[in-house]
């Protein structure tokens, strides 16, 4: 298969479900990303299902035992409000 590009353009948007599908479609700006763009509706998450290490494994294409990002903030024990996971 010939490549199309150089160059892929990722967009993940959080916290968005197959349900919101149907507004998704009346909203002009989604309409343009919907129509020229690729869509996966049947998509299974990883453990744990939460935003960066799900991020991280689209990116990766990796599991987070194997890229090392498992939570949206790192483990600090005894720290009140840990630091994100940058």
């Amino acid at each position: 298969m010939n490549r199309l590009t150089d160059h892929l353009i990722l967009i993940s948007f959080d916290c968005l479900s197959a349900l919101d599908l149907p507004i998704l479609h009346e909203l002009p700006h989604f309409q343009t990303i919907l129509t020229i763009g690729a869509l996966v509706e049947q998509v299974e998450s990883i453990y744990p299902s939460v935003t960066y290490p799900c991020h991280a494994t689209i990116v990766t294409g990796n599991y987070p035992n194997r890229h090392g990002v498992i939570n949206n903030t790192l483990l600090q024990p005894g720290k009140t409000s840990p630091d994100w996971n940058w």
